[in-house]
This record gives C-alpha cells, structure tokens and sequence, in this order.
C-alpha cells in the first residue's frame, strides 16, 4: 500500500491510517494508532494484509471472478 500526497508518500501503516483519517463514519478514529511506533504498527500491518481475505472475505468487480 502507497499513498502519494502532495510531494509526500506513505507506506503500508501510515498510508491506511492517513487513508482512514479522510473517510466518513467512525474510520477517523483509527487514525490515533499514528502514536503506536512504526516498528509494531507495519507487522501488524503485514499481516492483516496476509489474511484479510480469509478474515474478512474477497469480492472483485469483475463478475467472472465475483464471489460476494
């Protein structure tokens, strides 16, 4: 995961958390685990990124592979 602002970039758990602060609902408050060191938050990172799927499900647009 990358995000790119402005002439800033953001890797894996910076980039979700600066993602989340800019959505609608209660995703915003995720963006306080910014104050959990880099070194734990990207592990934890890597591997939600690993088994997402199998946690929380898969759904492509593309109707040849949709599952949901």
């Amino acid at each position: 995961m990358m995000l790119i602002s402005g002439e800033n970039i953001f890797v894996k758990s910076d980039a979700v958390l600066r993602i989340l602060r800019s959505l609608d609902g209660l995703w915003p408050v995720f963006y306080i685990f910014l104050i959990v060191p880099r070194f734990i938050r990207d592990p934890v990172y890597d591997i939600v990124s690993k088994y997402r799927y199998r946690w929380f499900g898969h759904c492509i647009d593309c109707p040849e592979y949709r599952s949901c």
